[in-house]
């Protein structure tokens, strides 16, 4: 079926998947030990995130220039299609997949709007047709810098990065799925949403 006027827009932590994806990539990377060292050379910054005192875009700079700052692309890249074909598929909500499969059948377009980096999600997410709008790393001379490019996208910018994306005028049918308050921007560009749907 030709995919035209039929768009649904998908979060994926906790939304397709049962929880954040992050963390467990880098203790797919690194291992368990390094992930707990650095943990707890972050954990001030952890708690003034915990309580609202410091923002979530430089928290998780602080996580990638942590773990990741000078790692090549290319390993990233190699890590996080392993991560997607060992590790993904035993975090994906069974429902969710039903409903991306259904929506498919239907001819939507299908979109994953997310915090984390592509390099852990397209691999699984291409196997369902779907394009991906995410949180950029910065990259220089192949190599990770530890900085966010552009914004985290989070929240408004979600919203903001979809806009530059997609003509919304295009579609005729807009549905949403979202898990959390950071979706709500998303959400509201839909015109069918769905909230923690899967569970």
């Amino acid at each position: 079926m030709e995919k035209n006027n039929r768009l649904a827009l998908f979060d994926f932590d906790g939304t397709i998947t049962t929880g954040d994806t992050f963390i467990p990539f880098i203790k797919y990377t690194k291992g368990k030990f390094e992930f707990l060292k650095g943990a707890i050379l972050l954990s001030p910054y952890i708690i003034l995130y915990s309580i609202s005192a410091y923002p979530n875009w430089k928290l998780k700079e602080k996580f990638i220039r942590k773990y990741f700052k000078g790692m090549e692309i290319s390993e990233l890249e190699e890590y996080g299609q392993n991560f997607a074909n060992e590790v993904l598929p035993g975090m994906i909500r069974p429902k969710a997949i039903e409903e991306i499969n259904e929506l498919n059948s239907l001819g939507y377009q299908l979109f994953i709007v997310t915090a984390s980096h592509k390099s852990w999600i397209l691999p699984w997410a291409e196997n369902f047709d779907f394009q991906i709008i995410s949180t950029e790393w910065e990259v220089e001379k192949g190599l990770i810098t530890g900085k966010i490019k552009g914004l985290n996208c989070y929240g408004e910018e979600k919203k903001s990065r979809i806009n530059k994306e997609l003509d919304l005028n295009n579609f005729e049918h807009i549905v949403g799925y979202g898990d959390t308050d950071g979706d709500i921007p998303m959400l509201s560009l839909c015109k069918k949403t769905k909230f923690k749907p899967f569970r």
